[in-house]
Formats: structure tokens, sequence, C-alpha cells
């Protein structure tokens, strides 16, 4: 819904005129096959040329070649992904305007998010439409054609164009129905150095015969040297050579010089010098009889405003982009016909009058062509039509968000702690939530599930997309899409070794650890992080670090080590209670009835440890801590209430046990816990211990459900400050010592903690770390006040 403009909001629409932010699509200028290229020549002079006081941000793509030194100086900040390029990120300064500099030459979805969003101004230049006009060659089967097309519509998304030439422009509003109102045709640069070649030049008999080329085949240099071969003065005693700059191989060279020989001429007359530097290429123009352009297509020639400026008459092929170059058509000639060139070439040389006129009528074309000129025409367009009617103004709507996570059936605790946060944050936004799941959970304020795909980080229709990252296989494809697109990141692990090294490959592993540490780390140093976590050096999450914004940890050690690391803030939410619990569940009868389930005897202090057993859980000290309490004559029992890691199963543990004399009293999960089970031990047991053999602020559901459920329990201080425990959670040293553990136990019981259970400060920690807040939090680290009562209007445009 549009609304009045008030003051603040005019003052802002005033900035977007005269101080706007740009995004600028910068790839070109990181592919190789264009930075040396016209377009890559192109797009650098119209970003050198902004005007002075304008902010040009500039998106860049991770997966290509580094951007060119000369593109980076010409832009005051860089982003890897349109999420962050568009604003999304950083909410209330949302930039004025995207601009695609080479729009048909890379993928559009990479951009998409800036594409689809009306209230930016969307500016596209154009330089031809000659795979369209050429489908056979270019074209050549379905894939091609339809990616083209494909890319065709996504131009036809943006509000202003700026073709290079005319003919470019009579093509896009033919082939798009583009109006004429919304195109601001610009020509190409020349380079500086061409500017006063004419004058700079000594007066010298003309030496060589000039076709700048390159390796496409439409560039037609074969008529050239038929022509050429075909003249007798061109042949004539020493002869005038034929130069033919550009990259051709040694193949397409002796190709020339058996064209030259067929036609009657002397295949020692072909000059083919490769690529020639810009100093060398004014001087070539310099000494040249002519220059000829025969291409069969172009969107515009610059070869031809180079000889122009370069005082040398130009002969061109009878195309569009020619004509508007070169009005007089006896400088023309249809662009396969030798014949109609022939006599062309041999007056130039003979006739010094005509040559002489040819030169001075040119000499009026090639100064349109200035490179501050071809600027100023572009972004006086863009400037103009940001001077235009501004968006409407969107208010008091509920933000639409779109939430990537595993979901319950998963067997995950992410997707547990996914489907407790969508229930709370469902009531401040209109949440949707895209998985790959399999018939997932019913959510309850949740308006829509979704199969996971790239529209919700494409589509403007969504305000904030937000990935929920973790160390499993539920969330690869989420990584990848993340990775490529951007957006917000909720990143439940505090290191994703595993993640790396088991879903992504060793030789990923490798790399990203490599760079994180500034140093080559090596197979064998990744296998012992592997086997003991405790001696791991980095986190992996760079990658994160790069791709999100922002970044959301559950461990304020996370967060420090994020900014330590990475040099990037990431926002701190405390891990919250995702699995809440009611006074009335905790009754001393609940409790009853739970211990009975559990077939735990009504003397027995029954210990619990939650979660999947694994050695950085440090099973073994647990055991040992076991042996003690029961020799002090407590009747204590260890009860692991988790899946087992093969090597540490009951049969794994199983000569430590037994070796002490505890068989009886240590018992084991057979599989995948059940919540039931689950609860009934939150709920029956007298002690947990819950612990981690390495810092780096990782966090554990079993120690926060734990504090939840009022259960008093014993944790190690690295784990106790990630999580952020109460007082009826004890902290004993990193360093586990057995002893040390079950005297924290032993403690507790003597405390009477166990017997009658901590309510007033359970529920208080309850209130503290509950979702609601949570998902209040969230809403602000997304930008937004959390509303309850404030509808959207329908979505405004997807992908």
């Amino acid at each position: 819904m549009a609304v009045m403009m008030d003051e603040r909001e005019q003052e802002r629409m005033a900035w977007r005129r005269e101080s706007p932010t740009i995004v600028v699509d910068m790839r070109c200028l990181q592919d190789p096959h264009y930075t040396s290229r016209g377009v890559g020549r192109h797009a650098l002079t119209l970003l050198r040329h902004a005007p002075p006081g304008w902010h040009l941000s500039g998106l860049v793509d991770p997966a290509l070649p580094a951007l060119l030194p000369a593109a980076r100086a010409a832009v005051q900040s860089i982003y890897i992904n349109a999420y962050a390029a568009s604003g999304a990120a950083r909410p209330g300064s949302p930039p004025a305007g995207f601009i695609t500099l080479s729009p048909m030459t890379h993928d559009p979805l990479f951009s998409a998010r800036l594409l689809t969003d009306p209230n930016l101004l969307r500016v596209a230049v154009v330089y031809d439409f000659i795979p369209w006009r050429h489908p056979d060659r270019y074209l050549p089967g379905p894939a091609q054609r339809l990616e083209y097309a494909n890319r065709l519509r996504w131009l036809a998304r943006c509000d202003l164009f700026a073709p290079i030439s005319k003919s470019a422009a009579r093509d896009l509003m033919t082939l798009l129905g583009v109006p004429e109102r919304s195109v601001a045709v610009t020509g190409c640069p020349l380079a500086p150095g061409f500017e006063n070649a004419a004058s700079a030049q000594p007066h010298q008999a003309p030496r060589h015969l000039l076709v700048v080329g390159g390796g496409d085949a439409r560039k037609n240099p074969e008529v050239v040297i038929r022509a050429h071969a075909r003249s007798g003065i061109m042949q004539r005693g020493r002869g005038i050579p034929l130069v033919v700059a550009g990259g051709y191989s040694p193949t397409s060279i002796d190709q020339f010089r058996a064209i030259a020989a067929a036609a009657g001429g002397r295949a020692d007359l072909i000059e083919v010098p490769g690529h020639v530097p810009d100093e060398a290429l004014v001087d070539l123009y310099g000494k040249a009889l002519a220059v000829v352009s025969a291409s069969r297509d172009e969107g515009f020639s610059i070869p031809v405003i180079e000889g122009m400026a370069a005082g040398v008459p130009c002969l061109v092929s009878d195309i569009p982009a020619h004509a508007e170059l070169v009005p007089d058509s006896e400088c023309r000639f249809p662009a396969d016909d030798d014949a109609a060139l022939l006599p062309k070439l041999e007056r130039l040389a003979t006739d010094a009058g005509w040559r002489t006129a040819v030169v001075e009528a040119q000499a009026t074309v090639w100064p349109r062509f200035r490179a501050p000129d071809v600027g100023d025409r572009f972004w006086n367009g863009v400037r103009r039509r940001l001077s235009g009617p501004a968006p409407a103004v969107r208010r008091g709507y509920r933000p639409r968000i779109a939430m990537m996570s595993p979901l319950p059936p998963d067997r995950s605790g992410v997707a547990d702690y996914t489907a407790a946060t969508c229930e709370a944050l469902g009531r401040f936004v209109e949440l949707h939530v895209f998985t790959e799941t399999a018939n997932p959970t019913r959510l309850r304020n949740v308006a829509s599930v979704r199969l996971l795909g790239e529209l919700p980080h494409l589509s403007t229709g969504f305000d904030r997309a937000v990935s929920v990252v973790g160390n499993s296989h539920f969330h690869t494809r989420i990584f990848e899409l993340l990775q490529r697109h951007g957006g917000a990141c909720i990143a439940h692990d505090a290191r994703m070794l595993l993640f790396y090294r088991y879903l992504l490959g060793q030789e990923r592993a490798l790399a990203v650890a490599s760079k994180e540490l500034g140093r080559l780390v090596t197979e064998d140093e990744l296998n012992d992080w592997l086997d003991d976590e405790g001696k791991l050096e980095t986190l992996f999450l760079s990658e994160i670090a790069e791709s999100a914004s922002p970044t959301i940890v559950h461990s304020p050690v996370t967060a420090r080590m994020f900014a330590e690391r990475y040099g990037t803030t990431a926002i701190y939410l405390p891990f919250s209670i995702y699995h809440p619990w009611s006074p009335e569940e905790l009754t001393k009868d609940r409790r009853t009835e739970a211990r009975r389930r559990l077939g735990l005897e009504p003397n027995e202090i029954a210990i619990a440890t939650f979660g999947f057993v694994h050695a950085n859980k440090a099973p073994e000290e647990c055991v040992w801590a076991l042996e003690v309490l029961r020799g002090w004559g407590i009747p204590a029992t260890l009860h692991f209430v988790g899946q087992s890691d093969a090597g540490l199963s009951a049969p794994g543990l199983g000569p430590l046990v037994e070796q002490l004399g505890l068989t009886r009293y240590v018992r084991f999960a057979e599989g995948y816990v059940s919540d039931q089970m689950y609860r009934d031990y939150l709920i029956g047991a007298d002690l947990a211990v819950q612990l981690r053999t390495y810092g780096f602020g990782g966090l554990s559901g079993g120690l926060l459900d734990c504090a939840a459920a009022g259960l008093p329990a014993v944790t190690n201080q690295s784990l106790g400050a990630a999580v952020g425990v109460p007082d009826y959670i004890r902290c004993i040293p990193d360093a586990i010592s057995p002893l040390l553990l079950a005297e924290a136990l032993a403690d507790l019981l003597a405390a009477g903690m166990a017997a009658e259970r901590p309510e007033a400060e359970r529920r208080a920690f309850s209130e503290q770390r509950s979702m609601d807040v949570y998902a209040r939090h969230l809403c602000q680290a997304l930008g937004f006040e959390p509303e309850h009562d404030v509808a959207r209007p329908a979505m405004l445009e997807t992908v």
C-alpha cells in the first residue's frame, strides 16, 4: 500500500538522487573471456566516469577469478552475493539502483534478487544481439537456445537500457518491446591513447593495410585477404603488406596465407603479429594505408573509431553498426564481396585527394566517443531516471521471511530447534519454510512449508532469507545455496570440521583450513583433528562468515572468535529452550512414573548423559567417575541416553566397564532414543553429566535440556560458558578429571538438588531463555521490530 511521503522520506529521496548507492554487477571484470575485450574496456570506462559523490558497490562472484585491480579501485565496497548487495543485510539503507554491466554473459540467477526488486532502478548495458540473429552459429542446440531465451527474459526486467549503438537499440526494442524512453544509447569509449594519435604521428608514407580482428569467424578477415591478393597495386613491387592483428592460432595464420596464395597473391605479404599492446597498436594504426573492418555483424566497431582517431581512412562492411559510424556509402562494401572491396582499396592507394577527403569526413565522428562523453551519456541517463517518481513507500506489514532448514521427523537436534523457532517466530512475521525433509511435521504459525530450492534467495517477495546450517548431511544443499546467493545464517555449530571433511571432501577441507590458518594444512593434521577435536586449530566457519549477512551464533565464545579470526561481527543470540517444560510435567508423581518406565530402583542414584556417544564427550571419564562414586558408597548408575559411536558402544567401553566391575551399573541405549525415553530420563534421573573435550564455543542441546527441566548437572567450563547455564549446573575445569567430576556430582547430592529440584530457579531461567524471547531477538537481528497485529500486502514480485 502506498502512503504519503513524510519529511524524512523526502530527505531520503533527495539523497537518493544526489548521492545514491548503486550496486554494479562486475562479473565481466573478473572473467578473463571479457576483461581484455570490448566488454571489459567499456564496463571499466563506465565505472571510472561515475558521478562524484555516488557510492558504487561491486557485486562479484567468488567462483570467478579475482576482480581486475583497476575495477576494484573504481568502487567503494564489494559484495559476494546479491542478498548482501540488495541491502537486505543493512535495513534502512537500501541501494537506489542496480547496474548489470554485461547481462547476457553470466548466470542471471546470481543477481536475481536485485533484478526482481521493483524498488531499485535496474539498468542494463546492452552490447548486441548477434546470437539471436545468427542462432545456427552461436546457439547450435536446444540447451543454448533455451539459455539465451532465459537471459533475454531476465534482461527484460530492467527499467533502463544503455545499448552501445543505435542498431543495438533497434534490436532491443524489436526483440523485447522496450519503449524508446527507456533507452539511452551511449556508444563505446575510445582508448585515451588514440585521442592525439593523428597529430602525434609524423607524416610518412603508409606501410600496410590493417585489419583488427579476433578469433570469431564473423570478423571475416578472409574477404580482405582475397581483395588484397587480387590487387595488382597491393602486390606490385615490394608490395603493401596486409596486417591482420588479433589473437589467431598458427593454423589460422596458415589458412590466411593459403587463401592469399589461392587468390593469386603473395603469402609473405600476410603479417599476423598476434595480440598487440595498446602503445604499439596506436603506431600500427598510424602507419596504415587504411583500416578495413569486414565484420558480418557487430554491436559497435571499436577498430573503426580507432582508425578515424589515428587519421586513417576506414572501409567497412555494410552492416547497421558500421553505417552509423561511416554514413558515406562509398566507404562501405557488402561483407563477403571482395570484388566490391578491391577497387576501394586501390582508389585509396592511388587517389590522394579521395583519401584526404575520407579522413577529413571521418575525423568528425570519433570525438563523440571520448571516454568521458560515453560515461556522461550513460550516467546522465541513470540520473534522469533516479530523479523520476519514487517507488511507493511500504510500511506497516508483517515481514515475509524464508527459512531454509531440516524439520522433524528428521533425526536432528537442529531440526527440532528450527521447529520450535518457527512456532515462536511465526507470531511476529509471515514465515515460509523451505526444506528437503520428507513429510515434515506440521508446524504452527507457519504460512507454508515448501521444497527447498533457489526461490527464497532470488525473490524480493521475501524480505529476508535465513539459512539454518549445522554439522550434518541435512544441511549440504542449504549450505550450497547460502554460498551462492547469501542471506542471513543461523550457524548452529561452533566448528564445521566433520561437515567439510565428510560431506564436502578432504580437498575442500584442507583448502579451507589452510586459508583460515594462513599456512598449508596437511592430510595428517586433518586426520589428527578428526581423531581428537581437542587438537583442532580452526573453526571451518570462514565461508559462512563471507557469505552470510548476518551470521547468528548461539555461543558468546563463537561470536568472539568470529571477530578475532575473520574480522567480522557475528550476532550472538543465547541458545534457547526448544523443549520447554510446564511445572505440571515435573511433579514428584510424574518423576515416579518416569523412573518406573525406565526401570530405576527407588534408592538408585541415576546419572544420565545425553546425546550421541562420542569420544569428544569424555565417556571414559564418566565411567571412571562412576567408579569413584561407588567407592564412596554412593549407589550411582550411569546411563548413556543416546546412540553410540561404533567405537564407543557397550562393547567398545565394555573392557573398561568390566575391568572396573561396573557392568551392572552402566547402561547404554539400544538404537535411536525415543522422545518419550529422552524426556523420562530428564524427569527421572537424579543427576546429569554433559562434557566436551574441545572448546571453540561448542554447544549442547542436552545440557540446555537439563537446565530447562531443572535436572542438576555437571559440565566443563567452556561448555557451560557457551550454553550459559544456571547455578544448579556445576562447572569443572576443561582438563576433565574423573575425581573432580565425581566430587561435583557428590556436592550436588549433598546439597539436596537431586531430591528437591530447584523449581524457582528453573522457571526464572526458562523465562529468560524462552523461544519467545529468542524469536523477538531474531527479528531484531534481521532488522525488524517484532509486531503481532499487522498484515502484509500481497507478494510484490516472485521469480
